[in-house]
């Protein structure tokens, strides 16, 4: 068999024609800074790639989220702490109203004191997070949870106890919010 020399020049111009698209392509990795310019270069990289972009998102999400309730439960247990601190004190004050020693207004001065920490109290309960929700409303966030009747001084809670739940990895969810009704231990331990 006889080969042309039109047959050499022709496979020698589509070699040349090749290796000048090699080198393009590997002006334009260098450039780029990627080994996958274009989706056709390698579609089971380029795969992997979007699974593990997607993954990303996913565990950035998850850690968001949990960055939230971290900061959700230091104010709750903060808020919490200082409603502890206050309880103690009208603990004592009653405590101290009820001494035969006292005058009665003695016990005027004590009773003052005592709606000042109700005012406070109710003030704590009606606490907001930094989005501005109520964080013991239930899932009622935008609504405030307890309301004082200014005529009698009773107090009434007016959020719900709809538990409403976040994701933070793929097997565990985590309650985001609380009900200023429910027993924070219980609460905590139904959640897990």
């Amino acid at each position: 068999m006889k080969i042309s020399n039109s047959y050499l020049y022709d496979q020698a111009t589509r070699n040349i024609q090749t290796a000048r698209s090699d080198v393009s392509k590997s002006r334009e990795q260098i450039a780029s800074g990627k080994s996958l310019v274009r989706p056709s270069d390698d579609t089971s990289k380029l795969r992997s790639i979007e699974i593990l972009k997607s993954q990303q998102h996913k565990v950035e999400s998850y850690k968001n989220s949990m960055s939230h309730l971290t900061d959700r439960f230091q104010l709750e247990e903060g808020v919490l702490q200082s409603a502890s601190d206050i309880l103690i004190r009208l603990k004592e004050l009653a405590i101290q109203a009820a001494n035969d020693s006292m005058s009665a207004s003695d016990r005027d001065i004590i009773a003052v004191e005592v709606n000042g920490l109700r005012d406070e109290l109710l003030s704590i309960a009606n606490t907001r997070d930094v989005e501005g929700n109520f964080i013991f409303s239930g899932s009622k966030t935008g609504s405030q949870p307890f309301r004082m009747d200014g005529e009698t001084g009773d107090v009434s809670c007016e959020g719900d106890s709809r538990r409403l739940f976040t994701s933070v990895s793929d097997s565990r969810v985590l309650q985001v919010n609380t009900d200023g009704t429910q027993d924070r231990k219980s609460t905590r331990l139904n959640s897990s």
